[in-house]
């Protein structure tokens, strides 16, 4: 049986209609096909001009990524220096007046392998979490603004176990306060004051100081906001806490204000430009935005989870764009100017996101565990 069928050829049905295939109908349906290709993949691109509305990674630009010798595990900027904590590698300080093009300038070799870090501008301090025999956060000072001490010079260690997140605010030049949460110890503020009696940085004495266990254990990352710490508290959701500051040498006192629990593990913790609702990275459930105009009963008010976010290590918020580090899966760029409906506006890919800063002008420092230092900007 000959079972080929010309070009031309109609064919019968079973039913009885005839359907021709010739190639002149079969042409005009894909052409058809191909021209609405165009203008769906024409429309994506249009759409991606517009960072506001765009929810893929093209809404950044890479500007530049650098090896590291060390594992890049967390990133401070002040000014045009970014500080960088690589792990075994100490501390490294880099040039970024030219984001596009970094310099680095200094390596301050730690005593132990760094973790964290934050840099006080004022009064040109290094906090660092280092992991080694002693823990805690080691306090460094770079720059010599008291014009006694060679720059780098060690001073001390505030903290006894396991930091799991710090902060400061800086009263002066010649006073900061430490807020820390330490696995042995649990919440703690801490004075770090000149002494010129001495000359050197030193500890304020012990009645100036707080510590708060929360009964929990378990706290994560906390942000400071000199009146309020506001609390991640890993599977016990999340935690206001005030503070009352007396005359130095007299006392701080921390009280447990509210808290609500939230459906995942909290890790982390920002607050919207107003400083109206706390923006916390929830492990498996994404981002929570939590109302905290009432410190005593702080409600959560929306969740939002995008596609790829599968545990949500850290958050950091400028401008109502939460920053959302997913542990293997990048970077999300949240809009949360309706705090009732968090917007995707973009996303960075990095396999081991640990740190992230952003600039006055919004340029993006991403810390990758693998890959270094990852600059982006917004397209």
């Amino acid at each position: 049986t000959n079972s080929s069928v010309s070009e031309n050829a109609p064919v019968v049905l079973p039913d009885g209609r005839i359907m021709r295939t010739g190639s002149k109908t079969m042409k005009s349906q894909q052409w058809l096909l191909i021209t609405v290709a165009a203008l769906i993949i024409f429309a994506g691109c249009a759409e991606r001009q517009d960072f506001i509305v765009s929810t893929e990674e093209h809404a950044f630009q890479l500007l530049n990524q650098i090896r590291t010798t060390g594992w890049a595990v967390d990133i401070s900027i002040a000014g045009d220096s970014a500080y960088v904590a690589e792990h075994e590698g100490g501390v490294t300080i880099w040039d970024i007046s030219n984001p596009a093009n970094p310099v680095i300038k200094d390596t301050l070799k730690t005593s132990g392998s760094s973790k964290k870090i934050k840099f006080a501008p004022q009064s040109n301090l290094f906090l660092v979490n280092e992991a080694n025999s002693q823990g805690g956060v080691a306090f460094i000072t770079y720059i010599d603004h008291h014009n006694v001490h060679e720059p780098m010079r060690r001073f001390g260690n505030v903290g006894s176990g396991t930091m799991n997140d710090f902060s400061f605010h800086e009263l002066s030049p010649d006073t900061v306060i430490l807020a820390g949460i330490d696995a042995t110890d649990g919440l703690f503020l801490q004075t770090l004051y000149w002494s010129t009696d001495i000359s050197e940085w030193e500890k304020g004495s012990s009645n100036f100081e707080d510590n708060l266990s929360l009964d929990f254990g378990r706290m994560r990352g906390l942000y400071y906001d000199y009146d309020h710490i506001y609390i991640a508290n890993n599977e016990m959701g999340f935690t206001i806490i005030s503070v009352e500051y007396t005359v130095p040498g007299e006392g701080i006192v921390m009280t447990v204000q509210g808290s609500v629990d939230t459906p995942g593990a909290s890790r982390s913790v920002g607050l919207n430009h107003a400083k109206t609702h706390a923006i916390v990275a929830d492990w498996q459930t994404g981002l929570v935005v939590i109302d905290i105009s009432d410190v005593t009963n702080p409600q959560i008010v929306s969740t939002f989870q995008p596609g790829g976010v599968d545990q949500a290590i850290k958050v950091a918020v400028k401008d109502n764009i939460a920053y959302l580090l997913d542990r293997y899966n990048g970077m999300f760029a949240i809009d949360v100017s309706d705090p009732l409906e968090p917007i995707l506006v973009g996303r960075y890919d990095t396999p081991t996101p640990t740190g992230i800063a952003i600039t006055e002008d919004d340029i993006v420092y991403l810390t990758d565990e693998d890959l270094g230092i990852i600059i982006l900007e917004w397209r």
